[in-house]
């Protein structure tokens, strides 16, 4: 279950780029978002005992963040 604290993490700091002090970077957000989902897959997999399945999520998360810098996720 250590993968709750990382993902509900990986939640508010997306948010945070709607609601930065200086400006609103949406797309930063939703391409950070994107990513996330992976980490949810992760959550649902250990759940249903697959800790293989979880930890190839979080290395699909790592992967879409990587990739995301050449291909934009918005």
């Amino acid at each position: 279950m250590a993968l709750l604290p990382l993902f509900a993490g990986w939640v508010a700091y997306s948010i945070s780029f709607l609601y930065g002090p200086k400006s609103r970077d949406i797309g930063g957000a939703v391409g950070r978002l994107i990513a996330g989902i992976s980490l949810y897959d992760g959550l649902v997999l250990v759940a249903a005992d697959s800790y293989i399945g979880a930890m190839l999520a979080v290395m699909t998360f790592l992967a879409t963040l990587y990739l995301q810098r050449y291909v934009k996720g918005t």
